[in-house]
């Protein structure tokens, strides 16, 4: 500030006998740009297949305009074009990561923090691998095998509902029969 740039003081000095001197300083102040300080959260979370934005914030002392760059990210995650922000969706595969922001204000100081991001995962469900239709020829024994498979690796039960009344049920995950007119 301006009373901090342009300060002086005085000195006087005085003997026994009462005799004084005057001496003024003249003392300029040279003001540094100091860095911008990372004030959002270093520590976030992000749902497996659900969109995810990280907004910046931080404090200047010199309240100067702050622009954000990053760096390390996961690739998940992107900034689009002049956009302080940096988003995206977490895949399947999406691991706990982090990166680092960047905040440099417009004298050109810059200061930065790690950001941890957590990816929570969802339990999704198991799909059908399955052909979806097939073909049965009238008096020749059909027979059709399920197959599904769990995205997280977890065991899969296949169940048969609705079946025409040549078809039974009974090898595990496979429905066979014969036809008939």
């Amino acid at each position: 500030d301006r009373e901090q740039a342009d300060s002086s003081l005085t000195i006087v000095a005085t003997d026994d006998s009462g005799q004084t001197d005057t001496h003024y300083v003249f003392v300029d102040f040279v003001a540094v740009n100091d860095q911008p300080l990372i004030t959002s959260s270093q520590e976030e979370y992000a749902l497996e297949h659900n969109g995810y934005v990280y907004i910046p914030t931080a404090s200047d002392e010199e309240n100067e305009i702050i622009t954000y760059t990053y760096d390390r990210f996961p690739s998940w995650l992107s900034q689009p074009g002049s956009d302080s922000t940096l988003g995206g969706t977490p895949g399947e595969t999406a691991v706990d990561d982090s990166f680092l922001v960047i905040a440099t204000d417009a004298g050109g100081a810059s200061g930065s923090a790690w950001v941890f991001i957590g990816v929570i995962e969802q339990d999704d469900p198991p799909q059908i691998t399955s052909a979806g239709s097939d073909t049965a020829v009238e008096d020749e024994l059909f027979e059709y095998a399920a197959a599904a498979a769990d995205p997280e690796g977890a065991a899969v039960t296949v169940t048969f509902g609705f079946l025409p009344s040549w078809l039974d049920t009974g090898r595990g995950d496979t429905v066979y029969g014969t036809p008939n007119e």
